[in-house]
């Protein structure tokens, strides 16, 4: 009972923090799920593809850029995203 007590009159005070890293923990969540995102990474992809063959990039900096999606896809699977 004194411990129900204890956290009601913390609440004003701890109430904000927890929802701060609510807040916080929501949003580097759903920041993860878009870095890992198959779609995402498929979609950047083409783009740099697509910047490959208007020369905008070269060869060596297109497949510098895919190695790291194509690791990051994989690290995504590897945690069941």
């Amino acid at each position: 009972m004194l411990g129900l007590v204890t956290k009601a009159l913390a609440l004003p005070a701890s109430g904000p923090t927890q929802g701060v890293w609510w807040v916080l923990n929501k949003l580097t969540d759903a920041a993860e799920a878009e870095f890992y995102s198959p779609d995402a990474i498929k979609a950047t992809l083409v783009a740099l593809e697509a910047k490959l063959e208007a020369d905008e990039m070269t060869e060596d900096e297109y497949e510098e850029q895919e190695l790291v999606l194509l690791q990051r896809l994989k690290e995504g699977r590897a945690q069941g995203r």
